[in-house]
Protein backbone atom coordinates (compact mmCIF):
# COMPACT_ATOMS: atom_id res chain seq x y z
CA UNK A 1 0.00 0.00 0.00
CA UNK A 2 3.06 2.34 0.70
CA UNK A 3 3.46 2.04 -3.28
CA UNK A 4 0.16 3.07 -3.87
CA UNK A 5 0.43 5.78 -1.81
CA UNK A 6 3.65 7.32 -3.19
CA UNK A 7 2.24 6.56 -6.72
CA UNK A 8 -0.88 8.90 -5.64
CA UNK A 9 1.64 11.75 -3.96
CA UNK A 10 3.39 11.97 -7.36
CA UNK A 11 0.27 11.94 -9.40
CA UNK A 12 -0.66 15.24 -6.75
CA UNK A 13 2.57 16.88 -7.66
CA UNK A 14 2.43 15.91 -11.58
CA UNK A 15 -1.02 17.62 -11.38
CA UNK A 16 -0.25 21.10 -9.66
CA UNK A 17 2.98 21.15 -11.71
CA UNK A 18 1.93 20.28 -15.01
CA UNK A 19 -0.52 22.74 -15.75
CA UNK A 20 -0.10 26.63 -16.26
CA UNK A 21 -3.46 27.61 -15.85
CA UNK A 22 -5.00 29.27 -12.93
CA UNK A 23 -4.98 28.27 -9.50
CA UNK A 24 -7.82 28.77 -6.91
CA UNK A 25 -7.87 27.66 -3.42
CA UNK A 26 -10.70 27.33 -0.82
CA UNK A 27 -12.00 25.35 2.20
CA UNK A 28 -14.94 23.34 2.61
CA UNK A 29 -17.08 21.43 5.17
CA UNK A 30 -20.10 19.80 6.43
CA UNK A 31 -21.61 16.27 7.15
CA UNK A 32 -20.96 12.59 5.47
CA UNK A 33 -24.15 9.94 5.73
CA UNK A 34 -22.44 6.39 6.34
CA UNK A 35 -23.03 2.77 5.14
CA UNK A 36 -20.77 -0.34 5.11
CA UNK A 37 -21.26 -2.98 2.84
CA UNK A 38 -22.45 -6.22 5.18
CA UNK A 39 -24.51 -8.67 3.36
CA UNK A 40 -24.64 -11.59 5.43
CA UNK A 41 -25.63 -9.82 8.80
CA UNK A 42 -27.66 -12.44 10.77
CA UNK A 43 -31.47 -12.30 11.61
CA UNK A 44 -32.23 -9.83 14.45
CA UNK A 45 -29.43 -7.23 13.35
CA UNK A 46 -30.37 -4.92 10.81
CA UNK A 47 -27.85 -2.20 10.20
CA UNK A 48 -28.68 1.74 9.97
CA UNK A 49 -27.19 4.89 8.60
CA UNK A 50 -24.22 6.82 10.78
CA UNK A 51 -23.85 10.28 10.59
CA UNK A 52 -20.02 11.93 10.16
CA UNK A 53 -18.56 15.35 9.82
CA UNK A 54 -16.16 15.94 7.15
CA UNK A 55 -14.02 18.86 6.20
CA UNK A 56 -10.91 20.18 4.44
CA UNK A 57 -9.07 21.86 1.47
CA UNK A 58 -9.31 21.89 -1.61
CA UNK A 59 -7.20 23.41 -4.95
CA UNK A 60 -8.30 23.88 -8.25
CA UNK A 61 -6.33 23.99 -11.12
CA UNK A 62 -7.93 25.14 -14.82
CA UNK A 63 -6.49 22.91 -17.65
CA UNK A 64 -9.11 24.69 -19.96
CA UNK A 65 -12.52 26.59 -19.54
CA UNK A 66 -14.28 23.98 -19.14
CA UNK A 67 -11.79 20.99 -17.24
CA UNK A 68 -10.09 21.49 -14.03
CA UNK A 69 -7.82 19.34 -11.65
CA UNK A 70 -8.70 19.48 -8.51
CA UNK A 71 -6.71 17.61 -5.83
CA UNK A 72 -7.97 17.93 -2.03
CA UNK A 73 -7.25 16.60 1.98
CA UNK A 74 -9.95 16.35 3.86
CA UNK A 75 -11.14 14.61 7.12
CA UNK A 76 -13.73 12.73 6.92
CA UNK A 77 -15.96 10.17 9.15
CA UNK A 78 -17.29 6.96 8.31
CA UNK A 79 -19.26 4.39 9.91
CA UNK A 80 -22.13 2.66 10.25
CA UNK A 81 -24.57 1.49 13.45
CA UNK A 82 -25.91 -2.27 13.90
CA UNK A 83 -28.94 -2.52 15.86
CA UNK A 84 -30.17 -6.02 17.78
CA UNK A 85 -33.35 -7.55 18.64
CA UNK A 86 -34.04 -7.23 22.35
CA UNK A 87 -34.32 -11.10 22.96
CA UNK A 88 -30.72 -11.48 21.37
CA UNK A 89 -28.52 -9.36 23.96
CA UNK A 90 -28.37 -6.45 26.80
CA UNK A 91 -26.49 -4.58 24.03
CA UNK A 92 -29.56 -2.26 22.25
CA UNK A 93 -26.49 -1.10 19.25
CA UNK A 94 -22.84 -1.18 18.48
CA UNK A 95 -21.43 2.03 16.42
CA UNK A 96 -18.03 1.38 14.13
CA UNK A 97 -16.60 4.87 13.39
CA UNK A 98 -13.50 4.92 11.60
CA UNK A 99 -11.97 8.22 11.08
CA UNK A 100 -9.65 8.96 7.43
CA UNK A 101 -7.10 11.15 6.26
CA UNK A 102 -8.43 11.12 2.65
CA UNK A 103 -6.87 12.65 -0.02
CA UNK A 104 -9.19 12.52 -3.77
CA UNK A 105 -7.22 13.69 -6.88
CA UNK A 106 -10.56 14.30 -8.83
CA UNK A 107 -11.70 15.88 -12.40
CA UNK A 108 -13.95 18.48 -12.65
CA UNK A 109 -16.62 19.46 -15.56
CA UNK A 110 -17.38 22.94 -15.29
CA UNK A 111 -20.21 25.10 -16.96
CA UNK A 112 -21.78 28.56 -16.47
CA UNK A 113 -26.07 28.68 -15.71
CA UNK A 114 -26.01 31.79 -14.94
CA UNK A 115 -23.83 35.78 -13.90
CA UNK A 116 -22.23 34.20 -10.95
CA UNK A 117 -23.35 30.86 -10.87
CA UNK A 118 -21.75 27.83 -12.21
CA UNK A 119 -22.35 24.25 -12.08
CA UNK A 120 -20.00 21.38 -11.95
CA UNK A 121 -19.37 17.63 -12.09
CA UNK A 122 -16.62 15.68 -10.42
CA UNK A 123 -15.30 12.06 -10.29
CA UNK A 124 -11.72 10.43 -9.52
CA UNK A 125 -10.32 8.15 -7.02
CA UNK A 126 -9.13 8.92 -3.60
CA UNK A 127 -7.12 7.36 -1.27
CA UNK A 128 -8.26 6.98 2.25
CA UNK A 129 -5.65 6.82 4.95
CA UNK A 130 -7.23 5.03 8.68
CA UNK A 131 -6.32 7.63 11.89
CA UNK A 132 -8.33 5.62 13.91
CA UNK A 133 -11.38 3.41 14.74
CA UNK A 134 -13.71 3.17 17.24
CA UNK A 135 -16.59 0.89 18.95
CA UNK A 136 -18.71 1.79 20.92
CA UNK A 137 -21.98 -0.84 22.52
CA UNK A 138 -24.92 0.75 24.11
CA UNK A 139 -27.05 -0.58 26.56
CA UNK A 140 -30.50 -1.35 27.06
CA UNK A 141 -30.45 -1.05 30.56
CA UNK A 142 -29.38 2.46 31.03
CA UNK A 143 -25.56 1.21 31.45
CA UNK A 144 -22.85 3.61 30.26
CA UNK A 145 -21.73 2.79 27.09
CA UNK A 146 -18.47 1.10 26.54
CA UNK A 147 -15.72 2.40 24.09
CA UNK A 148 -12.76 0.50 22.36
CA UNK A 149 -10.17 1.39 20.02
CA UNK A 150 -9.82 -1.44 17.18
CA UNK A 151 -7.56 0.26 14.71
CA UNK A 152 -4.93 -2.61 15.28
CA UNK A 153 -7.75 -5.10 13.32
CA UNK A 154 -8.28 -2.70 10.53
CA UNK A 155 -6.19 -2.31 7.36
CA UNK A 156 -4.22 1.16 7.14
CA UNK A 157 -6.06 2.46 4.03
CA UNK A 158 -8.28 1.94 1.05
CA UNK A 159 -9.20 3.30 -2.07
CA UNK A 160 -12.53 4.97 -2.82
CA UNK A 161 -14.23 6.36 -5.82
CA UNK A 162 -15.71 9.73 -5.83
CA UNK A 163 -18.38 11.23 -7.87
CA UNK A 164 -20.97 14.12 -7.56
CA UNK A 165 -21.35 17.88 -8.79
CA UNK A 166 -22.35 21.23 -7.39
CA UNK A 167 -22.90 24.60 -7.65
CA UNK A 168 -20.80 27.59 -6.95
CA UNK A 169 -22.35 31.31 -6.59
CA UNK A 170 -19.40 34.47 -6.69
CA UNK A 171 -17.59 32.17 -4.31
CA UNK A 172 -19.82 30.10 -2.21
CA UNK A 173 -20.02 26.64 -2.95
CA UNK A 174 -22.62 23.82 -2.46
CA UNK A 175 -21.11 20.07 -3.23
CA UNK A 176 -22.88 16.92 -3.29
CA UNK A 177 -20.72 13.76 -3.72
CA UNK A 178 -20.94 9.83 -3.08
CA UNK A 179 -17.75 8.28 -1.76
CA UNK A 180 -17.88 4.97 -2.79
CA UNK A 181 -15.45 2.05 -1.10
CA UNK A 182 -13.52 0.03 -3.46
CA UNK A 183 -11.54 -2.11 -0.42
CA UNK A 184 -12.99 -3.63 2.15
CA UNK A 185 -12.66 -2.14 5.92
CA UNK A 186 -13.34 -5.05 8.01
CA UNK A 187 -11.39 -6.23 10.25
CA UNK A 188 -8.11 -8.00 8.47
CA UNK A 189 -8.63 -11.36 10.48
CA UNK A 190 -11.85 -11.97 7.74
CA UNK A 191 -11.04 -13.93 5.12
CA UNK A 192 -13.15 -13.15 2.77
CA UNK A 193 -12.00 -8.93 1.55
CA UNK A 194 -15.33 -9.38 -1.08
CA UNK A 195 -17.41 -7.05 1.60
CA UNK A 196 -17.09 -5.02 4.21
CA UNK A 197 -16.86 -1.79 1.83
CA UNK A 198 -17.33 2.31 3.28
CA UNK A 199 -19.52 4.22 1.60
CA UNK A 200 -20.46 8.04 1.83
CA UNK A 201 -22.80 10.75 0.61
CA UNK A 202 -21.40 13.90 1.85
CA UNK A 203 -22.75 17.44 1.32
CA UNK A 204 -20.43 20.28 2.00
CA UNK A 205 -20.17 24.15 1.98
CA UNK A 206 -17.17 25.68 0.88
CA UNK A 207 -15.59 29.07 0.34
CA UNK A 208 -13.35 29.64 -2.49
CA UNK A 209 -10.32 31.83 -1.27
CA UNK A 210 -8.98 32.33 -4.49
Amino acid sequence: MKKFFGAFIFAFNLSCAGFAGPLGLGLKAGVALDNQNLPHLISGITQGTYLGVTGGAFADIQVVDFLSVQPEVDFIQKGLQLNFDPLMTAVSNQTQVYNYLEFPLLLKLQTGLAPGLKGYLLTGPALNVLLNENITFAFRDGTPPESADDTKYIQGSQWSLTFGGGVELEGLILDIRYDLGLDSATETSVIDRTYGQLNALTFELGYRLL
